[in-house]
């Protein structure tokens, strides 16, 4: 019954983030707060009631994986603080299977099962992405391909191009002449992995540079927007990329130097990934690596 709450809990809790990521763009604090406190509390009952203190270990061993991935992720800019906050969460509501799942389903549950759950996770968000990418270029096709060309002519990125066509051409050469198969096979994977690595790179940095990012009015500005160039008053920097979100006391300083604008980047909207990849594994479970 608890561990059943618990799912019930946890995929409200997506439904709630999902909605309100696509909305604002933000996952409210009070909420991954209340998911944690949530799960922990959850699994220490059951741990009590059936004397299966091992719930509770898993939970916790869960939750401190998902934390150092959630800080790695969010320090290294990838992610904002509300997507990093609620993958904590997950950590600690699906650090085990939901056992009340496994009469009704038959997942492939080969491995720790929160290595699953994350890489899933990493996986289908990372296709999640791709196709968000694309409506968004679809929907904005004239500025994207403006920006695509300008981008594609920069000077380090043509250097770049360069190389990386000399690198494919040289596999794609000594796949002709290697007399393994395996071999021939292995060089044409890897120059096809270079070719696609860099246009899907130029491809989201141009998404970023003309869908992504909009001057935005001070005003609307919120605390933990992630600000896309430098703002200086006067010759000092009041905020910019490296602040890794902007914090209340750079917005009322904004407002006090009168700066009408400033440039926000916005991310894709990722909680939805995440909540169609916890179904997927609780469904599927290690699908995409089932082999292992």
């Amino acid at each position: 019954m608890i561990e059943l709450l618990l799912l019930l809990i946890g995929l409200a809790g997506l439904i709630i983030a999902s909605y309100t990521d696509i909305k604002t763009r933000e996952v409210p604090d009070y909420l991954c707060a209340a998911l944690i406190i949530a799960a922990f509390g959850l699994r220490l009952l059951h741990s009590i009631f059936y004397n299966d203190w091992w719930f509770l270990i898993h939970g916790g061993i869960a939750f401190g994986i998902f934390v150092a991935i959630a800080f790695l992720l969010f320090y290294s800019g990838q992610w904002g603080g509300g997507d990093a906050k609620l993958l904590m969460a997950i950590g600690a509501i699906f650090g085990t299977y939901p056992s009340v799942l496994l009469g009704h389903l038959d997942p492939i549950l080969n491995i720790y099962f929160p290595i699953i759950l994350l890489l899933n996770i990493l996986i289908i968000g990372a296709i999640y992405s791709l196709i968000w990418g694309i409506t968004v270029a679809l929907m904005n096709h004239k500025e994207f391909w403006k920006e695509f060309k300008k981008t594609r002519q920069e000077k380090k990125i043509k250097k770049l191009r360069i190389v990386v066509f000399i690198f494919c051409a040289a596999l794609l050469i000594s796949a002709v002449f290697v007399p393994s198969f395996i071999t021939k096979l292995l060089f044409i994977t890897l120059a096809l992995v270079a070719f696609l690595s860099i246009h899907l790179w130029l491809f989201a940095r141009t998404i970023e540079v003309c869908c992504m990012t909009k001057n935005t009015p001070v005003s609307k500005v919120t605390e933990g927007d992630w600000i896309a160039e430098d703002v200086y008053h006067k010759g000092k920097k009041i905020c910019g990329p490296k602040d890794l979100g902007i914090s209340e006391e750079q917005i009322k300083l904004l407002k006090k130097c009168r700066i009408k604008k400033v440039l926000v980047k916005r991310g894709i909207p990722f909680v939805p990934g995440m909540f169609i990849a916890i179904i997927f594994t609780l469904y599927f479970g290690n699908l995409f690596l089932g082999f292992i």
